[in-house]
Parts: structure tokens; C-alpha cells; sequence
């Protein structure tokens, strides 16, 4: 007797599982096709970052491939010949220096070349906004680099150092012709500033006259041996460097006068909490 009440209950029992297992059954073919869709959404959508990656690349892979290089390191022009009869020497080896120069890599190549033996064939030219005083900050770092950290005061042998003598040039930029700066690099034993010197101190600006500075200049050196400058910002290092260019040039005609003008940059805090250079003007 109770085998039909189990029979029942086990038909029962098949019977409300049936619908589920065919509902089961009959939407298993709905899954492949949502899956399907989110396939293609998800390939529409890569397709779409490609192509507008490529198109960002087309259009600024100039761009982002200067920075690099010139992020990287500063571009070196090796030069057999240079149009310039009024330079002395074998100068070779030309850095352009411009507006995105950085100051570490340009400081890395000048320390390379004060250690190889190539400097007095290297030279610098200054295109740009500020590039004079990206090239002088490069000349300082350079010097920490070369210099022994175990000098001092009663040392009998003065380390060499990297000075730079600066000049104007006609170059073509762009198909025009334009006067430009040229920055020249020895290595030169410097000994210490003679307190005369120090006392004696030139503040630069923005309102300094480069011709009246060159006269300036040359007096200072008849009388102290050399000529100490303090600028901050572009506009009153190339005043300096101009003045330097002017007083060589009235060296140069005078024929009791001999001896090229160099300078020898080094970091300086002015008042009131400016970051400046301080240049020691001399001849060698």
C-alpha cells in the first residue's frame, strides 16, 4: 500500500522538476548569445582606444620624440669645420643649447669632456630664453664633479676647473642670419679669490649698461687681478657675458692688452632669498 503513495510521491516529485529542467534547458541557448554581445561590445571598444591611440600618436609622435631626446641628452653636432676665422683653435664639437636643455645632462656632458681631454674642442651655443643661464649652471655642476672632495686651503696644487669664454657669432637659424651666443670651455687652475676682489663685488641687474660694465670690468682686473659679478636671471647673466664679449674686444685693439677674458661661475644667494651666479672675470 504504500508503494502507489511512493510511486505518487515520486511522480509528484518529477513532476515539479520537469518544468524547471526544461526552462533550464531551453534558455541555455540564451547565454552564448548575451555573452556574445558583451564580446562584441568589449571588441568594439578596443578597437576604438586603438584607433584613437594611433591617432594621438600620428599626431604628436614629433613632438613626443624631440622631448625625449632632448629630456635624454643634450644633441651633439660633430662639426669638421666651423665658419668662424675669428675663433682660435680646433673647436669640434658643438652643443646646442636650448630652450629644454637640462641643466644635469648638459652638466654630464661637460664632465665627460673635462675628463676625456676633449674640452678645449667643445663649445656651446645658446638658442632661447634662459639658455645662457641653463649653460652656466650646467659649468658649475660640472666643476663639483671634476673637483677632488678632498681639497683644501693648504693644498700646494690648484685643481683645474671648467671656465668658459664667451663670444658672438652669425649663424643661420631657420634661413636667417642671427647673432648668437657661443659659449667656449677650458680647463683652467683657478686658485682663490683675492680679497680685494671680493670686497669689491659688481651687483648686475636688469638696468646695467653692458658697455659701461665692460670698462668696469677691464679696471677691476688692472687692479685686483680680476673682476667679481653677481647676477640672478637671464637678462642680467647675458649682460655679463656681453660686457665680457665687449671688454675682449677693446682688449683686443689695445696692443699692450693680451690674454683671453674667462669666467668662472658659482652658485650665490642674493638678497632677498634669490638664487643667482656669481662670476669671477679674469684673463688666461
Amino acid at each position: 500500500k504504500a508503494m502507489p503513495h511512493q510511486i505518487a510521491t515520486t511522480a509528484a516529485s518529477d513532476n515539479h522538476h520537469m518544468p524547471s529542467q526544461v526552462a533550464h534547458t531551453v534558455q541555455k541557448p540564451v547565454l552564448p548569445n548575451r555573452h556574445a554581445r558583451s564580446v562584441s561590445s568589449v571588441f568594439v571598444m578596443v578597437v576604438l582606444f586603438w584607433s584613437a591611440q594611433i591617432n594621438f600618436n600620428l599626431g604628436f609622435m614629433a613632438t613626443v620624440s624631440t622631448r625625449k631626446v632632448k629630456d635624454k641628452d643634450i644633441k651633439i653636432i660633430k662639426q669638421t669645420n666651423l665658419d668662424q676665422p675669428e675663433i682660435q683653435g680646433d673647436y669640434t664639437t658643438r652643443l646646442k643649447v636650448g630652450g629644454t636643455t637640462k641643466v644635469g645632462a648638459l652638466a654630464r656632458v661637460l664632465t665627460v669632456c673635462a675628463t676625456n681631454g676633449s674640452l678645449a674642442a667643445t663649445h656651446a651655443r645658446c638658442l632661447g630664453a634662459n639658455t645662457s643661464v641653463t649653460a652656466l649652471n650646467a659649468v658649475v655642476l660640472a666643476n663639483s664633479n671634476i673637483m677632488p672632495s678632498n681639497t683644501d686651503s693648504s693644498d700646494t696644487v690648484v685643481p683645474e676647473q671648467i671656465v668658459l669664454l664667451p663670444s658672438t657669432v652669425t649663424a643661420m637659424i631657420k634661413g636667417e642670419k642671427k647673432i648668437v651666443r657661443d659659449l667656449h670651455f677650458q680647463l683652467k687652475a683657478v686658485g682663490p679669490m683675492p680679497a680685494s676682489a671680493n670686497d669689491n663685488l659688481l651687483k648686475v641687474s636688469d638696468r646695467t649698461d653692458p658697455g659701461k660694465l665692460a670698462r668696469t670690468i677691464l679696471n677691476r682686473i688692472d687692479m685686483h687681478g680680476e673682476a667679481v659679478l653677481t647676477a640672478a636671471g637671464e637678462t642680467p647673466i647675458g649682460k655679463v657675458l656681453h660686457a665680457t664679449v665687449i671688454a675682449q674686444s677693446w682688449s683686443d685693439e689695445e696692443t699692450n692688452q693680451s690674454g683671453k677674458l674667462a669666467c668662472l661661475p658659482t652658485f650665490f644667494n642674493m638678497p632677498p632669498g634669490l638664487k643667482g651666479l656669481q662670476l669671477r672675470c679674469f684673463k688666461i
